[in-house]
């Protein structure tokens, strides 16, 4: 009697040890999908609140004039979340998205140039924002533009307005303007 009371123990404990085990992978699920899906609400709100955009500016060589670009943010982007060794950062999520310049032709004026209407020609660049997750909330860290960098005569990443000297339209920061 007493073997098989140790027997039954035995089983209990060990069919305990498992649910704790299971539920504790569970519970690290859960919590790494409410941080994942955290960051995507954060995304789609920054997105949201920037989906277009239009700027203005002097554009110089052949084509001189004033430029309007208006500029939209594609639907989709990719999303990737990473752990960290940080107690500070204890995740840092990336996404990328494209970001579409349509440009008008080069009118004589800026107010000619905010009011124009024919916005034809069009160029995409894509987009990287890097998120920390700080004090349960997601802090915008950088946002980088790949596109033609003419200081190094390639395709790069690099930091938006930096990208050969544009400060317009695409290749500006996208989410980060206030």
């Amino acid at each position: 009697m007493s073997n098989y009371r140790i027997t039954v123990s035995t089983v209990v404990l060990l069919l305990g040890l498992n649910q704790i085990s299971c539920h504790s992978g569970h519970t690290q699920q859960t919590e790494d999908t409410k941080i994942v899906n955290s960051l995507r609400r954060k995304i789609e709100a920054d997105l949201k609140a920037h989906k277009t955009q239009r700027d203005i500016w002097a554009q110089t060589g052949n084509d001189a004039g004033w430029v309007a670009e208006q500029d939209d943010v594609l639907t989709g982007y990719s999303l990737n979340v990473e752990k960290t060794t940080s107690l500070v950062s204890p995740y840092l999520g990336t996404a990328e998205f494209r970001v579409t310049g349509n440009l008008s032709s080069p009118k004589n004026s800026s107010q000619e140039a905010r009011e124009a209407t024919d916005l034809g020609n069009s160029y995409s660049v894509n987009h990287r924002v890097i998120y920390a997750y700080q004090n349960e909330e997601w802090v915008l860290k950088s946002e980088e533009c790949y596109d033609y960098n003419r200081s190094i005569e390639a395709k790069s990443w690099s930091i938006c307005a930096s990208m050969g000297g544009r400060q317009h339209g695409a290749h500006l920061d996208f989410i980060s303007i206030p």
